[in-house]
Parts: structure tokens; C-alpha cells; sequence
């Protein structure tokens, strides 16, 4: 009966002959954080909803729980991976003190 010694698998090989899995994505945050595309219309809200956020005084996990999202979510929006739901335009616009949820919008 065969037993395997220390420090190899079952299969006999060591563990640092295994192949490397996927590099971890690194995520800048913070004032590190990438400026989004203003090229697409998503960059373009991206950029407002920064503008509005910093005007505002609200940094980006400060946005998040009041809304009551997860930080992630508020930096897809802010890095323009992701936009929110329209049903959220009248929460953002009453946050941000405007007098219409439409001027969260970037202009055209």
C-alpha cells in the first residue's frame, strides 16, 4: 500500500507544479479610482454622477449606504460599467437636491 508523502497530492506532483489559476483583478478606489469613457452615454453619467456626489460631499461608500447598495455597485456606476435603474433617478435627484429626477442626466 502506497502512501503519499509530504508535501506532494494524490497524483504525486508537488503543489507549486500546479499552473497558476487567474490573475486577481485589481480594482482602483478611491481617488485612485479609473475616469470613465465619457465617449459612451455611460462614461457621460459616470462623470455627472461624480460631479454630483463630490458637490453633494458624498464619497462613494457614503452614496452607497445611503442608498442602501453596496459599495461595488456605486463604483460601476461611477466607473460607467453599469448604470442604475430608472426607478432610482427620483432617489438620486432628492439626495443630490435637484428639482427633477431628469437632471441627473448629462446633457446631450
Amino acid at each position: 500500500m502506497a502512501t503519499a508523502t509530504k508535501g506532494a497530492d494524490l497524483r504525486g506532483r508537488r503543489p507549486e507544479a500546479r499552473l497558476p489559476g487567474p490573475k486577481p483583478v485589481e480594482r482602483k478606489v478611491g481617488r485612485d479610482r479609473a475616469k470613465p469613457d465619457t465617449s459612451t452615454y455611460e462614461g457621460r453619467f459616470a462623470a455627472r454622477l461624480d460631479e454630483l456626489s463630490k458637490a453633494a460631499g458624498f464619497t462613494p461608500p457614503a452614496l452607497a449606504e445611503r442608498l442602501g447598495l453596496s459599495e461595488q455597485v456605486v463604483y460601476d456606476w461611477l466607473a460607467g460599467r453599469k448604470m442604475p435603474a430608472v426607478g432610482r433617478f427620483p432617489v438620486l435627484a432628492k439626495l443630490f437636491k435637484l428639482k427633477h429626477p431628469g437632471d441627473i442626466l448629462p446633457p446631450k
